[in-house]
């Protein structure tokens, strides 16, 4: 845990990696401060070594719900790193995260299709909704190119998503 704020980026990312392997309640209980502290760090790897782990301690990880959010909506990120978060506050299971991934879905000139499909991914487990093409590896499109998964999540959000209440 310690090696999660040292100077070299290489033992943060391995550490970050290593600590999969133990026990999580113990991980949660010491590494989640340092987690959420490499969320924001300005290297790619070791942004998403600490979104993995986070997603790894499931429920456990909720507290760092805020930050990833915050991840997830900073377009100065990589949009691996935003992916990422996207896809690990679905790992989490906070429902109170469906409103900024909706957001999300609407950010078409900062974000990429990929990004969008994420967003809808998560936002599908954390509602309970069955979108078109939800966790398939190839993606339909329609006639402008924008993913089915992505329409029906931006319906579902404009229909009844936004009027229910997600505890934020």
């Amino acid at each position: 845990v310690q090696n999660l704020s040292s100077d070299d980026t290489i033992v943060r990312v391995v550490s970050a990696y290593a600590l999969q392997d133990y026990d999580p309640d113990e991980v949660a209980a010491v590494a989640i401060p340092s987690l959420i502290d490499n969320l924001y760090n300005n290297n790619t790897e070791v942004q998403m070594s600490a979104a993995v782990l986070l997603g790894s301690l499931g429920s456990r990880a909720q507290i760092s719900v805020p930050d990833l959010i915050a991840v997830m909506e900073d377009i100065e990120n990589n949009l691996t790193v935003r992916r990422s978060a996207a896809r690990v506050l679905a790992e989490i299971g906070d429902v109170s995260a469906v409103p900024a991934l909706a957001q999300q879905l609407y950010q078409d000139s900062a974000s990429s299709d990929f990004f969008e499909i994420s967003c809808a991914n998560s936002i599908a487990i954390l509602a309970n909704q069955k979108f078109r093409d939800v966790g398939a590896s190839a993606y339909h499109s329609d006639a402008d190119g924008v993913p089915w998964i992505v329409i029906d999540a931006r319906n579902w959000w404009e229909q009844t998503g936004q009027y229910q209440d997600w505890g934020s």
